[in-house]
């Protein structure tokens, strides 16, 4: 009987660090999962960012510190790189919500800088992006790739976290500061919204 309550004891005071170990490692995966099922029950606070039904729109490929990329992101930035006409894409950089980084194709422009700009979908509204410039050095007769540039879609961070579309416009700036809009394109990002 002495033994079998010295194994019950030994038992539990080796499940209880245990238990509390195991819950340490899954609260975040846990409280994520709370936070999306109670965000799914809240209705939108503001009905502007309701991402419409007929909306076309792109996702970010995904490639955390340009090193781990999803199957997308490689054929993005390795197997179709041999584009014909000035492009980007956006991707999720991994390091937490509203971290993005892009990657541009251009060719036949003038030195300068290109410059990524986006808008709220619904409302027009612009987003707080700094940071986006790439520099041209010299005039390319041939595509080329630059990037990654990465930056921050700044937002209040005291608010919900959401799913919203963009409007990502890039932007050619010459040497005389006359900006020319190169390409648009409408992605759905996350980020805590005003």
């Amino acid at each position: 009987m002495r033994k079998i309550l010295v194994r019950i004891i030994i038992g539990i005071l080796i499940s209880i660090p245990l238990l509390f170990m195991g819950l340490y490692i899954a609260s975040p995966f846990l409280f994520a999962l709370w936070a999306r099922e109670f965000d799914r029950q809240q209705p939108l606070r503001d009905e502007r960012f309701r991402i419409p039904e007929n909306a076309v729109y792109l996702t970010p490929a995904y490639e955390w510190l340009s090193h781990h990329h999803d199957e997308r992101a490689f054929e993005i930035l390795f197997e179709n790189s041999e584009t014909e006409k000035i492009d980007f894409q956006l991707f999720f950089s991994g390091w937490g919500e509203g971290f993005y980084h892009y990657y541009v194709w251009i060719e036949g422009l003038d030195e300068g800088s290109v410059q990524l700009r986006a808008f709220e979908y619904n409302t027009n509204t612009p987003l707080r992006m700094k940071y986006t410039d790439i520099p041209i050095s010299e005039y390319h007769f041939e595509m080329k790739r630059y990037g990654p540039r990465r930056f921050l879609i700044s937002t209040n961070f005291h608010t919900t976290l959401r799913f919203y579309l963009a409007r990502f416009e890039l932007w050619h700036i010459d040497e005389n500061n006359n900006d020319q809009l190169l390409l648009t394109k409408i992605y759905r990002v996350s980020g805590f919204i005003d």
